[in-house]
């Protein structure tokens, strides 16, 4: 069933990555304009965010939410639409409540707003429950019509409210330590932070090499093209040019001398071509981090697969990677270079 799973999600992100590239233009025949795969790299860039930037942000966007639903005509289509907005936000807010309570009970800085509570939270919901309701009786009253929208609205909401009580009841049960959970609440907002514990393992996670993002210099076809007539037309003087030249002197490469041109084509056609893709740059770059003691390994499991499955077995076992960090930190390095094919 797992199998099955992840194989979905790899089709669809194949499919996906597939379909965009065509959209683009890219890795095919036809002169197709890339007109949105603009985005300059750099901004934003890779970036990664913690809890606190996350529950900021959200609380800032749900406040201004709230006002528009209040503004808003109760009868306009577009109110149940934030409504169902407003109580996913809610949904997510409520547990970075109890999250802010924990850390603040450990004792660590949570850059949290204030207004960020279970009772800030409740006043929204209960402010458009109320208004869901009398949305409702207006139209029983004047339209003689039961309308199943604005009373499912009011359920949800309901459900919403239930669990920011308990929320309420958990985050004073924490304060006062009638219960004592709130170091795996804090765990989890400390999570990819400088106080997070898992830090040391950071480095063994493989992050991309900057070359691997950055464009490549697009070829003038016009001056290739340019370049071609032009040794066509004096190729002759060219190459006997040359003869007396290598006679008398070695002369430097300079850019449009023909006598270049036809020294840099006879150096080509006796090495081979040596330019590497972008798989192989990352192979090689991943490749020379290893120890000498790595890369002998890493040559014995190349030969033997029997080596790469019990590399992988260690790794599948908790208990001998708490025993043995040093080798299973050289295990992943030598299984990145093996995987980058």
């Amino acid at each position: 069933m797992a199998l099955e799973k992840d194989q979905k999600i790899l089709n669809e992100v194949s499919k996906t990555v597939s379909d965009i590239k065509k959209e683009a233009g890219l890795g095919g025949n036809n002169s197709v304009t890339v007109n949105f795969l603009n985005e300059d790299l750099n901004k934003p860039g890779v970036r990664c965010m913690v809890f606190e930037q996350v529950s900021s942000a959200v609380m800032n966007e749900t406040e201004e939410l709230f006002y528009l639903s209040r503004v808003c005509d109760r009868f306009a289509p577009q109110y149940l639409k934030i409504c169902k907005t407003l109580e996913k936000a809610v949904d997510y807010l409520g547990h970075a409540f109890i999250t802010k309570v924990a850390l603040i009970e450990e004792k660590q800085k949570a850059e949290l707003p204030k207004s960020l509570s279970a009772e800030r939270l409740n006043e929204m919901i209960s402010t458009n429950f109320i208004k869901c309701q009398e949305a409702l009786h207006e139209k029983k009253e004047k339209l003689h019509e039961y309308d199943l929208d604005y009373f499912n609205q009011m359920l949800s909401f309901a459900k919403v409210m239930d669990r920011l009580r308990v929320t309420q009841r958990k985050a004073y049960d924490i304060y006062y330590g009638y219960i004592d959970n709130c170091k795996e609440e804090a765990r989890n907002g400390n999570a990819f932070t400088d106080r997070d514990k898992n830090r040391k393992l950071v480095s063994t996670y493989w992050t991309p090499s900057p070359f691997c993002e950055a464009r490549p210099y697009w070829i003038d076809q016009d001056v290739v093209a340019d370049k071609k007539s032009a040794s066509g037309a004096s190729g002759q003087w060219s190459v006997v040019s040359c003869q007396k030249e290598q006679g008398t002197r070695k002369k430097e490469p300079v850019a449009g001398d023909q006598c270049s041109v036809v020294e840099d084509q006879e150096t080509r056609s006796k090495k081979p071509d040596t330019v590497l893709t972008p798989q192989e740059i990352e192979k090689q770059a991943k490749y020379n981090v290893l120890n000498d003691e790595e890369k002998l390994l890493y040559a014995e499991a190349v030969k033997r697969p029997d080596i790469v499955t019990e590399m992988r077995s260690k790794l599948r076992n908790v208990g001998y990677c708490c025993l043995h960090e040093a080798e299973i930190r050289s295990i992943r390095k030598i299984l990145a270079v093996i995987d980058s094919t």
